[in-house]
């Protein structure tokens, strides 16, 4: 079985590489959309708070969803993908580097919500950027 693998990754490294890449991604993207809530209702303890960094997750998909798809037909598939990765994992790099200098204060949590909502954005075009195109 290892042989087999061995094989098979080692004729396609460009595909293990990538997926290798999206999975600890999807990874690290779903433990910030998991965490993020619940950090903002234990630092402010109030459940507007909540509502509005969750609203910030939603509402993005909402208004970006239907022309992300148009979008993402007419780049170029694996460089927006590299791009758009890049862009969010800078984006959670520097949201950490801020809390970690600044502390959790209101600002912050504002910033956090900003954050939430460039970030969904820019899943949203990855998504549609990662479908196969018609």
């Amino acid at each position: 079985m290892k042989r087999r693998m061995r094989i098979l990754v080692g004729t396609h490294r460009k595909l293990a590489l990538f997926w290798t890449g999206y999975a600890s991604s999807q990874i690290g993207t779903s433990a910030w959309r998991l965490a993020l809530p619940w950090v903002v209702l234990l630092q402010t303890g109030r459940v507007w708070s909540l509502v509005a960094v969750s609203l910030a997750s939603i509402v993005p998909e909402l208004l970006l969803g239907p022309l992300a798809g148009a979008l993402a037909d007419r780049l170029p598939r694996l460089p927006t993908l590299l791009l758009l990765d890049g862009f969010r994992c800078t984006l959670y790099v520097a949201c950490f580097l801020a809390l970690f200098a600044t502390g959790t204060s209101q600002t912050a949590i504002y910033a956090l919500t900003a954050v939430q909502v460039a970030d969904t954005s820019a899943g949203i075009l990855f998504t549609s950027a990662r479908a196969p195109h018609a």
